[in-house]
């Protein structure tokens, strides 16, 4: 498949829903949190590329080559798992407080 232009032709609220649609066609099974800002950065610059293999592709090769350069990749994943649950926790509280100033 090659990458395609994305192109506004709806409302932003819209839009947003339709390449939220499509990206879970391109890695079925995953939960997508991007964020509004970024969606929409992507929808102005980005592309589309290929459907993942449901086997994973060469993920496997390419870890190697990673680990091959010195990169600890369990390490790196604890990592990104310990700032995404920081960065979760962050705006949850967020929004808990919001919904309790609205409350209040």
């Amino acid at each position: 498949m090659n990458p395609i232009n994305v192109t506004l032709l709806f409302s932003r609220e819209h839009y947003v829903a339709a390449v939220q649609a499509y990206l879970r066609g391109i890695a079925p099974d995953t939960i997508n949190t991007i964020p509004d800002k970024t969606l929409l950065a992507f929808a102005e610059h980005g592309k589309l590329g290929a459907v993942l293999p449901f086997d994973g592709g060469y993920g496997d090769a390419v870890l190697e080559e990673f680990r091959h350069e010195g990169v600890d990749d369990e390490a790196l994943a604890q990592r990104l798992q310990r700032e995404g649950v920081e960065a979760f926790a962050q705006s949850w509280r967020a929004l808990l407080a919001r919904i309790e100033e609205k409350t209040l």
